[in-house]
């Protein structure tokens, strides 16, 4: 490429043609500049330069590639700006007794989450929550995220601020560009007092190994325990993974199969009737589901719903004279399909199948403590204050309904099913013992045909509105 001299400080000299190698970097474009004669690149061309280091660099680097000026003495202070939005983790390195927290930063994405001791954090009310939350083994539930533009307008601002922190600094006269390139290339630094935004702080090797160690344990405890409690009641085993992170079983989740009655809540599963069928197929239009105001729910050769969301499904009950292997009960035996509680990337634990599922078929039941409306109300400020969602509201038959679920203390595996806006399950209303109209059973079916080793998900919403209608 070619300079012209008018692109540098002496605006009184003849313009010249310089020629420059194509593809040149900002330190070869420096020297050989100064090679040819010419006193400097001007200010505006190097602001320039900066301007599009950075962008290259990229936010992260950049704020690397500055606390190194400032240990270097360039620049003389320097504040960052970043603040933290979520505190997702903790470990302690016992060599160094020190609890180090790993940080997601307002804006940013998972991808810049850093692990920090406490000294580098300024949050005390947001650590005092993860604290309290963390003896609660809360974990947070994330919904289909819709600022992911946003997200990229932060980065960019603060592409920006950075920039204009660092013309402030008047870091370009005090500074080459050859060297601010050498700088953001070099992949070792060592500093005294760890910095925001910095490379993820590496505890040592020996002590995460150890911690690794005594996590997996922990989870294959876990995961023991979990079959122990649900093998009278799911034929189907359920399995734990962590290959993500050092996040072991929460502490303080108490893993329960079957819905439980809160304060003020009457779960009555002596139901006052139930069908004289010897086979609810043949004798399908005395069947629970007719007599009941509904139609058949599932198909005779493989038990899997025929039924679109919205039409009530009434099971056969105690009181019914058929078998349990009655076309007509299939959500009362359990879940069938192999799970894995598993580490996601992003969005905390997960759930996935480990067995291919066919559409209609009956996956597993949001299973948690029935509270009032009332209640409900006072949890859900909590909730929302925290970035959690656990509740759904029964409200089958009314939009007002007295009573919700609440997931996030009591419950089964479904505690653990992230939301999608794209989900592979869809949720149904079911009544077996309990005919109360406001307290049905809620119930996760395949939506359509998933893979081994899928993610299972539902939409969160669609609590909001059971009966259908959109």
């Amino acid at each position: 490429m070619d300079c012209y001299e008018s692109d540098f400080e002496d605006d009184e000299c003849e313009c010249q043609p310089v020629s420059i190698p194509c593809l040149s970097g900002y330190g070869e474009l420096e020297r050989c500049c100064t090679d040819a004669g010419l006193k400097g690149l001007s200010s505006e061309t190097k602001r320039d330069i900066l301007y599009q280091i950075i962008k290259r660099l990229g936010p992260r680097s950049t704020q690397t590639v500055i606390n190194k000026l400032v240990q270097q003495g360039y620049i003389t202070s320097w504040q960052d700006d970043f603040e933290v939005e979520e505190i997702l983790d903790h470990i302690k390195d016992d060599e160094e007794d020190k609890i180090y927290y790993l940080i997601k930063w307002l804006g940013w994405s998972s991808y810049y989450n850093t692990w920090e001791p406490e000294e580098n954090l300024d949050c005390y009310d947001l650590l005092r929550e993860y604290q309290i939350l963390s003896l609660k083994g809360r974990s947070r539930k994330r919904a289909c995220s819709s600022d992911a533009t946003n997200s990229q307008d932060m980065k960019q601002l603060v592409m920006e601020e950075l920039y204009e922190k660092l013309l402030e600094s008047d870091v370009l006269n005090k500074v080459s560009l050859k060297d601010l390139v050498l700088l953001s290339q070099a992949r070792t630094f060592k500093s005294g007092r760890p910095r925001k935004i910095l490379q993820p702080l590496q505890v040592k090797k020996t002590s995460k190994r150890q911690t690794k160690a005594e996590i997996q344990n922990a989870l294959k405890a876990w995961e023991h325990r979990l079959n122990k409690l649900s093998k009278d009641h799911d034929p189907a085993p359920i399995f734990v993974e962590n290959k993500v992170d050092l996040e072991g079983p929460p502490e303080n989740f108490i893993f329960i199969n079957e819905r439980r009655a809160g304060a003020g809540v009457v779960i009555d599963n002596d139901p006052l009737i139930g069908c004289d069928c010897d086979d609810c197929y043949v004798e399908r239009k005395s069947c629970c589901a007719v007599t009941s105001g509904s139609v058949p729910p599932y198909y005779k050769t493989n038990k899997r719903l025929r039924l679109d969301r919205g039409i009530p499904i009434y099971e056969c009950n105690s009181r019914c004279k058929c078998g349990p292997d009655c076309l007509n009960r299939v959500v009362q035996n359990g879940r069938k399909v192999k799970i894995c509680i598993f580490r996601t990337a992003t969005r905390g634990w997960g759930v996935k199948t480990l067995q291919p599922i066919k559409k209609g078929s009956f996956v597993i039941e949001y299973v948690g403590e029935v509270i009032t409306n009332e209640e409900a109300e006072k949890r859900g400020k909590k909730y929302d204050a925290s970035g959690m969602t656990y509740l759904f509201d029964l409200d089958f038959h009314d939009s007002d309904g007295p009573f919700s679920v609440d997931a996030g203390t009591y419950g089964n595996a479904s505690h653990f099913i992230n939301h999608s806006c794209d989900p592979n399950l869809e949720v149904h209303v079911v009544w077996i013992n309990t005919l109360d109209p406001l307290l049905p059973h809620i119930c996760l079916f395949a939506k359509r045909d998933i893979a081994k080793n899928e993610e299972l998900n539902f939409d969160y919403n669609c609590g909001k509105n059971m009966n259908g209608e959109h």
